[in-house]
């Protein structure tokens, strides 16, 4: 009878070592699933802020686009200031380069007239006697040359004011 005292004993004890395991056991998998809840939780809050920092990072992208899209804006303006400012450039530079040819052809006839008016003054000198008419001739001429050298600073000033 010892023995079977023992023997139920022991069961008692296996039984009672199992009921403890599943009582454990369900335990464990409670706070296991509570621990995973809580880490899902936990991931969750992850989640959101994650998604609030995107939106935020979202706002600054969308705004920063506002600005190149202003500033690509800006450049194209720019750079069609500067095509008109190199396009007026070439057209002052050809009207420059023209008024000065049409004033050194100018500045060149007055030259030339000059020198003939010097000829027929040093001829006038060598003589004892110059005729009235002679005298009006080279007047006429000065006169002429004088008016023709006032009419070439005229337009030089013209073109120095366009210039500015």
């Amino acid at each position: 009878m010892l023995n079977d005292n023992s023997n139920i004993i022991i069961m008692k004890k296996q039984i009672s070592k199992k009921e403890k395991t599943n009582v454990s056991s369900n335990d464990r998998m409670e706070m296991m699933l509570e621990d995973m809840q809580d880490q899902i939780k936990i991931i969750a809050e992850g989640v959101v802020t994650v998604n609030d920092k995107v939106d935020r990072l979202e706002g600054k992208v969308d705004r920063l686009e506002g600005k190149v899209d202003r500033l690509e804006e800006r450049v194209d303006r720019l750079e069609r200031k500067v095509d008109k400012l190199d396009a007026d450039l070439s057209s002052f530079k050809a009207e420059t380069e023209a008024n000065f040819k049409l004033a050194f052809s100018h500045m060149s006839l007055l030259e030339d007239e000059i020198v003939s008016l010097r000829k027929e003054f040093e001829e006038m000198k060598s003589k004892d006697y110059v005729t009235r008419e002679e005298f009006q001739i080279l007047n006429e001429k000065l006169t002429s040359l004088e008016i023709k050298f006032e009419k070439t600073v005229i337009a030089n000033k013209k073109i120095k004011q366009s210039a500015r």
